[in-house]
């Protein structure tokens, strides 16, 4: 979802259903009222911008449109309340869906990265975790992927994974849609001398303030405080911890051996220990895939592999026994509303 296209689509639609009303044109005319160009209600009503101008609707051309269908700026620009409600509903998806992921890993129709609210959807993501194998997963794959230098969600969710994905972005949906649009309604909608040039920029300074909001207050007022939730967030807190210390180590480890700050990180995220029966060698590989690759036998760096991978299996093992904790107590609880998440304990073999 492109918000400004997505915006423009939806007014071209009322335009077009304001100029069926033949009697209320006639009407606008013998009244004397300024009416604006068939041309440019033609371009209007196709979506399009009229003579490469900078915005879609202009402030005159919204004016001119209030006085001549008498009808409020709100509800040309967005609608009666079930398109307000529609309108919120596709920004919430389109935050919960802001995946960088290639077309064919894509599985939802939300699906459709947007730079620009980034920040957004990581706010997003982290209320999410209140499922514990979700955090799991999240977490052990930002824990294993190179290092990079901005948030930037690709996962490739299995099918169990993103079904319960998919659940846990309905479930937050229908418990808490009125907030949401509520808050835009009150914040958006209602703006006084709102103009269409301003409105993509207001909807993301919402999103980044209020849904925010909203998103941090579920997370401290409904899912921390319930016992079985909150353990989802404590497996993300428990391996965040273990990739800040791996990350320390390895700065600590860059700074004795001189070499340039990421180097060494960007080793051990590449390094998948391998001992054949026959050698005490380990094999570094640029990728899991790759046909040629290169044997480390320095017991040094063996050493410091081993250690960094010992800091991240404590805290993993820790993460699962949680797991199962949450796990059994969904099963003990019984309550049909959080048993989606529990999915096939399909991790690491474990």
């Amino acid at each position: 979802m492109n918000i400004e296209a997505e915006l423009i689509r939806k007014i071209s639609k009322r335009i077009s259903a304001l100029y069926e009303d033949k009697a209320a044109i006639i009407s606008a005319e013998l009244n004397g009222k300024k009416m604006i160009s068939e041309n440019v209600v033609n371009v209007l009503k196709n979506g399009k911008l009229f003579n490469k101008k900078n915005t879609y609707l202009t402030k005159g051309q919204i004016e001119r449109l209030e006085n001549i269908f008498e009808i409020p700026r709100r509800k040309l620009l967005f609608g009666n309340d079930g398109e307000i409600k529609e309108l919120v509903e596709e920004l919430y998806y389109k935050v919960a869906y802001n995946f960088n992921i290639e077309k064919r890993n894509v599985w939802n129709r939300h699906i459709f990265f947007e730079e620009k609210i980034v920040d957004i959807s990581r706010e997003y993501h982290e209320l999410t975790f209140f499922s514990a194998r979700l955090a799991f997963l999240w977490s052990l794959t930002e824990m294993e992927e190179s290092k990079k230098k901005a948030y930037s969600p690709q996962f490739d969710f299995d099918e169990s994974h993103r079904q319960q994905y998919d659940m846990i972005v309905n479930f937050i949906w229908s418990n808490n849609n009125k907030t949401f649009i509520d808050s835009f309604r009150e914040e958006i909608v209602y703006q006084d001398d709102i103009t269409f040039k301003d409105l993509e920029a207001l909807i993301i300074y919402w999103l980044r303030k209020s849904f925010i909001r909203i998103i941090r207050q579920l997370k401290e007022s409904c899912f921390m405080s319930d016992i079985i939730f909150n353990i989802g967030y404590q497996v993300r807190e428990i391996l965040c911890i273990a990739k800040n210390e791996v990350s320390q180590k390895i700065k600590e480890i860059e700074k004795k051996k001189e070499i340039p700050e990421g180097l060494y990180e960007d080793l051990y995220n590449k390094w998948y220990p391998i001992k054949p029966e026959t050698t005490q060698s380990y094999i570094l590989m640029h990728e899991p895939d790759v046909d040629t690759p290169v044997i480390i036998s320095n017991d040094e760096e063996l050493e410091n592999f081993e250690v960094l991978l010992n800091i991240e299996k404590v805290y993993i093992d820790h993460a699962i026994n949680l797991m199962r904790v949450q796990d059994a107590l969904i099963d003990l609880k019984g309550n049909n509303q959080i048993d989606f998440l529990v999915i096939p304990r399909v991790i690491r073999g474990k």
